[in-house]
């Protein structure tokens, strides 16, 4: 292994928390800094990022922050419920990555679901109204950019447990 190795995944560690912490700050693009991270381990040769890969991750990416950008402000910059959206939707992913990639994408929607359900349960959660048109709005304007966002970043994980295993 090289030193630039090690550094690439080092950079890209630090951009996937980077877009982590973008979200958890409802930053609208939060998805395009995690996909910056899937950039920088394309680099490296030894990560599990191909070019469908990034494509893929790419148009989601620009899907996700596009849909940000539309949101009315208020909505856009509204925090609310997004740890318990972010929480819910890192468990799913790693638990869906038990089955696979595709598994990982299921399980981080199931996840954010699960959340936003739980949330809507709490006092300041009564407000979004589960079930209802006001739920789902609330889910796919808040939830579809932590999914790709929570997706980009596991990827780079799993990429960064693969580089440090094939270095031992």
């Amino acid at each position: 292994m090289e030193l630039t190795d090690i550094i690439l995944m080092i950079v890209a560690g630090i951009v996937a928390i980077i877009g982590l912490g973008a979200t958890l700050m409802s930053r609208p693009w939060a998805s395009l800094v995690a996909f910056g991270a899937l950039c920088v381990l394309f680099l490296q040769p030894v990560s599990a990022v191909s070019v469908g890969t990034l494509l893929f991750w790419g148009i989601a990416s620009l899907i996700a922050t596009a849909i940000c950008v539309l949101l009315p402000g208020d909505v856009q910059r509204s925090r609310m419920g997004v740890a318990y959206l972010l929480v819910g939707t890192v468990a799913g992913a790693f638990v869906g990555l038990i089955i696979s990639t595709a598994g990982m994408i299921v399980g981080a929607v199931l996840g954010a679901v699960c959340a936003a359900v739980a949330y809507s349960r709490t006092p300041a959660g009564r407000t979004i109204d589960f079930p209802s048109a006001k739920f789902f709005n609330y889910l796919c304007a808040k939830g579809l950019p932590i999914v790709v966002t929570v997706c980009e970043v596991t990827i780079t994980v799993v990429s960064i447990i693969i580089f440090c295993k094939s270095m031992t």
